[in-house]
Order: C-alpha cells, then sequence, then structure tokens
C-alpha cells in the first residue's frame, strides 16, 4: 500500500528529463542520506553502433546532505549529439527526502528536481519514488520515474515515465577487514521507458547489462568510487544502437 502511495505521489509531481535514451543521462538513486557528506560525481554514457553511435551524454553533480533525512544537490548536464557540437544542455536544482522504512526492510525516498535547458526549451521537473533492500553484501535499487517538460507546446506536453534498476554484489573486504563495506561490487543495471500520460506501455525502449564498481577510502580526499558497465539494447532500442557504455567517478568527503 505505502509503495503506491510513494509511486502515485512521484507520478503526480510530473518528472522527467530532456529525451534521450534510457540510461544515458541516469544513475539509479538510492534513498540513503549521510547528514554533513559532500558528493562530487561526473558520469556519463555513450551509445555505440547504428544511426545514433557517439551519442554520449555526462552530467556533474555536487550533493550535500543536511541530516540524516534530506541532501540538495546542484546538476550540470552535457549532451553530445550526432553531426553536432557538445554543449551544456541544462542545469538543474534536486533533492533526496529519506521516507520510512517498509515492512520487509524495504528504504524508501523521494527524488525530485528542477532543470532548466538551456537552448530555447522549457524547465523540467523530474520526481522519483525511490525504493532499496539490503540483505548483508546485497544491495537492490528500485526508481519509479516520472516527468513532464514545463511547455504548452503540442507534442511536449505530456508525462512520460521510466525506471532505473540495479542489483549488486560486494566482494572481498576493506582496509579494516569490515565485510560491510566491500572495495568491489559486481552486478547488473537497467533502464527503460514505460511510456507517457498519452499511453502507457507497447512497445518501448530498454537497456539492461552488467556493472562493475571499485571504491577506496582515501585519507587525505575522501572516498572515492570509480564505476564502468555496458547495456545491451531491448525492445525498441534495438533500432537505434548496439549498445551503451557507461563510466562514472564520485568523491565523497566531509568537509
Amino acid at each position: 500500500m505505502r509503495i503506491a502511495l510513494v509511486a502515485a505521489l512521484a507520478s503526480t509531481l510530473l518528472a522527467a528529463a530532456a529525451h534521450a535514451e534510457p540510461g544515458l543521462e541516469a544513475k539509479v538513486e538510492e534513498p540513503y542520506v549521510k547528514a554533513g557528506v559532500s558528493e562530487i560525481e561526473l558520469r556519463g554514457a555513450r551509445l555505440i553502433g547504428k544511426d545514433e553511435d557517439g551519442e554520449s551524454a555526462a552530467v556533474l553533480e555536487y550533493e550535500y546532505g543536511l541530516n540524516r533525512h534530506v541532501r540538495l544537490g546542484v546538476v550540470a548536464e552535457f549532451e553530445d549529439e550526432v553531426g553536432a557540437r557538445r554543449k551544456l544542455d541544462a542545469i538543474g536544482l534536486e533533492t533526496v527526502i529519506r521516507l520510512p522504512r517498509l515492512p520487509g526492510g524495504v528504504d524508501t525516498g523521494l527524488y525530485l528536481e528542477y532543470a532548466q535547458r538551456l537552448h530555447n526549451e522549457s524547465g523540467v521537473l523530474e520526481a522519483k519514488a525511490l525504493f532499496a533492500k539490503r540483505a548483508g553484501p546485497f544491495l537492490a535499487r528500485l526508481n519509479l520515474i516520472a516527468g513532464r517538460p514545463l511547455t504548452r507546446r503540442e507534442g511536449q506536453d505530456v508525462t512520460a515515465f521510466s525506471y532505473a534498476a540495479s542489483a549488486d554484489w560486494g566482494l572481498g573486504r576493506d582496509r579494516d577487514g569490515d565485510d560491510d563495506e566491500q572495495p568491489w561490487r559486481v552486478g547488473v543495471e537497467a533502464f527503460g521507458d514505460l511510456g507517457t500520460d498519452h499511453r502507457f506501455g507497447g512497445r518501448q525502449a530498454h537497456y539492461l547489462g552488467p556493472s562493475l564498481s571499485w571504491a577506496t577510502p582515501a585519507a587525505r580526499i575522501g572516498e572515492l568510487e570509480l564505476r564502468v558497465g555496458y547495456l545491451f539494447p531491448l525492445g525498441r532500442a534495438r533500432d537505434d544502437a548496439n549498445g551503451q557504455f557507461r563510466f562514472g567517478i564520485e568523491l565523497e568527503r566531509r568537509f
């Protein structure tokens, strides 16, 4: 019941980003907040093969945990379309709000973002219902996403629905021998479209593939994490590309 309420709230808040292949600019968000911790992240993805070969996107993001329940952030999105120069496409403000835990140990949260597109385009609202489940070294995450550009232009004033999900396992131990903080994580990620408020379901674009991350506590600069992944197209995404290479680097530190 609570899951349905959170998902409905996310949909009602009308969230979406500029149209792109699923996963190109996105990541799988989690509801956890670390008070007093700053996070600086650079992530990106590039399509490989077919008509969209070479199209890429990158995101530079800064977040800060105000307390154990709220973190705030600023984000800049860069876009590199086929046959066009790379450009700063949008800047935005975001927040993650930690919500109560559901029965069964499912952690929940709400992600909200306003992004202003910079090239004679409208702003965009984005909301995500965040779910996460930990079980020892295993972590599963699910984002249910709804989105809408703030425009009345015909054909653009629609709410778009999508999802992002991941499941991974921790391997090894950290330098202190702690099993709860494994330096290596291996798993799978999935991103996809679900349709719009005009037409939900049907044949949509999806990407699915393996991911690998490595994190190390660096005493002087903070905790550094590196991520790579490769996603394979499914559904309508097969029409545009053969795959999607993803990368990310994140620094986490108390200032």
